[in-house]
């Protein structure tokens, strides 16, 4: 599968044009546009499904056929609508605007390149793409009050791949190598055991860098337990 099967050629044309007048913004704002283009991408493809006969479990089946949404995943529905690219876009932008609005402009938002900047309260935060194994082992000990985490579903939800599709569109390469995940592709060696093995280092990490009266959240489905 590749583009060409998750997207109309038009929508693709637009793609383009949108993420080349992306790139001419200032470099101030374009990593908030380029997050915004990958929010609203599964809405331009063509795995948007079409909703016909809305109304027939009332007993008032419509004869038109309307837009709907797109379901996580790599499914391409039989009848799809195509759903305009730059409408998708400035949908998301709006949204994003208007969340920015209501936030404290006095509020002190240094980013930094580092960690130890933040830790050391010269940074008030630092965005870090990459293996949560390594990132925290440059966290010293006892020193985070707070860690989040929503941790990989085992083999349920294969986040790395579906995120191709985004980092396609950005030019990216997913280190499909540092993912805590079970595989049932044999080449990849993402066994069950190796699984347990990450996670377990995860934990220890965790355990070691949180303070004394710290917390470790732990964000798990029903389905996943």
């Amino acid at each position: 599968m590749s583009l060409d099967s998750l997207l109309t050629p038009r929508a693709q044309r637009n793609l383009d044009m949108l993420i080349e007048a992306i790139g001419n913004c200032p470099d101030s704002i374009q990593s908030a546009l380029r997050l915004c283009l990958t929010a609203a991408s599964g809405q331009m493809t063509r795995m948007v499904f079409a909703v016909s006969g809305r109304g027939k479990t009332i007993g008032k089946s419509s004869e038109k056929v309307e837009v709907g949404s797109w379901v996580i995943g790599y499914w391409r529905p039989p009848l799809h609508f195509e759903v305009n690219v730059w409408n998708c876009f400035e949908n998301r932008f709006q949204k994003l605007l208007k969340a920015l609005k209501g936030l404290d402009e006095k509020r002190d938002t240094v980013a930094s390149s580092s960690i130890a900047d933040v830790v050391g309260y010269k940074a008030a935060f630092h965005i870090e793409l990459s293996d949560c194994r390594k990132a925290l082992k440059e966290i010293p000990d006892n020193t985070a009050a707070l860690v989040i985490t929503d941790p990989p579903h085992s083999d349920r939800v294969p986040y790395l791949e579906l995120s191709e599709f985004w980092n396609s569109l950005l030019g990216m390469k997913p280190a499909f190598e540092d993912e805590i995940v079970i595989s049932n592709a044999k080449e990849r060696g993402k066994g069950e055991m190796q699984y347990q093995t990450s996670m377990r280092m995860f934990f220890q990490e965790s355990a070691r860098i949180l303070a004394v009266d710290g917390h470790l959240v732990v964000l798990l489905s029903q389905r996943w337990v």
